[in-house]
């Protein structure tokens, strides 16, 4: 899946692979893919809680200096499970930054439905991350590397067309640079 390619939409970049580009396999399983995808955790997050055309809810880690999850990850590798009698599990795992060879990140999300209701549970942890900007309380210039921990509990309702959904998040970060 490429990128924006113009159109009035002010982008232009129009790079392959932007997006989800990825390869796998399919059977009773489940499914394997490889390469780049949304990850567990952040599915949960960018519908029904958070797309980002709600506006910053809590989409992309807001709050935490260089993100607490990511979203969209390259070098992947993930496992979607069957769906078990309304019971699904997706998990996760890849290297993190591209730009750093220690940075991995691992993530699982649980997901269970049963009439108008489903439940979703997500968790993603970050190992090494690296962020070079600006820190967000003190707008300082900062490069540190961190380990971040993201997890997200939800219920859906719906029912004949309306729905309701609310969501609890929770995350958090440790920087080897203590001004971040």
């Amino acid at each position: 899946e490429g990128g924006n390619v113009g159109g009035g939409s002010g982008a232009n970049d129009g790079k392959l692979g932007f997006r989800d580009t990825f390869g796998g396999f399919r059977g009773g399983f489940g499914s394997v893919r490889f390469g780049r995808m949304l990850t567990p955790l952040y599915e949960i997050v960018d519908w029904p809680y958070s797309n980002p055309g709600l506006g910053n809810v809590f989409d992309w880690g807001y709050g935490i200096s260089g993100g607490a999850y990511y979203d969209r990850q390259s070098d992947q590798v993930r496992w979607d499970s069957p769906d078990m009698s309304g019971f699904r599990v997706n998990l996760s795992t890849g290297k993190g930054n591209v730009s750093d060879d220690d940075s991995m990140f691992f993530g699982g999300a649980a997901h269970y439905a049963k009439g108008p209701v489903t439940a979703h549970l997500g968790v993603e942890k970050d190992m090494a991350r690296q962020f070079t900007g600006k820190e967000l309380t003190t707008e300082q210039d900062v490069t540190t590397e961190f380990d971040s921990l993201a997890m997200i509990a939800g219920v859906e309702l719906s029912h004949k067309g309306f729905g309701l959904s609310g969501a609890y998040k929770t995350q958090k970060a440790e920087y080897d640079n203590e001004n971040t």
